[in-house]
């Protein structure tokens, strides 16, 4: 049970990471491409990677332990539609001066950045998987796969 746990949480962790890393990526392209000045901080990045891999946390435990409690994933996700939304308002407020190939640009990337949230459950069991294979699955139950990844 103990490795269940140490594999889950490291999955959490780890697709946190990834994916936390790439949306901060697009976080910053995102506000170039609106003309803004980039302002770039450790401590806000590290932020943005470690609530990435917080809200991954108890759906990488559930799902390590057998659990199919697929929702607890999803609710983790629509906690980080909140700020990304926030944000998002707050950083593309004056969008008249861009031109229309810069303006379809803005919107990639800002769908970009959702997808980026999308993915990040998928992530996270793929990951788990990766380290199931790795260190051997403790677990009798089924495997838990989100939505549209059944085998």
């Amino acid at each position: 049970m103990v490795r269940a746990l140490i594999v889950g949480l490291s999955s959490a962790l780890a697709a946190g990471v990834l994916v936390g890393v790439v949306s901060r990526i697009l976080m910053r392209a995102a506000t170039l491409a609106v003309g803004g000045e980039p302002g770039f901080s450790w401590g806000g990045s590290l932020f943005i990677v470690l609530l990435y891999a917080a809200a991954m946390v108890p759906g990488g435990l559930l799902a390590a332990t057998g659990h199919r409690y697929r929702w607890l994933s999803a609710a983790g996700v629509l906690f980080l539609f909140v700020p990304a939304t926030g944000i998002a308002s707050e950083e593309l407020t004056n969008l008249d001066h861009l031109s229309t190939l810069r303006l379809c640009l803005v919107g990639v990337l800002g769908l970009s950045i959702y997808a980026s949230l999308v993915v990040l459950p998928f992530v996270t069991v793929l990951m788990l998987r990766r380290l199931e294979r790795i260190f051997g699955s403790p677990r009798r139950f089924p495997d838990p796969v989100p939505v549209g990844m059944q085998r």
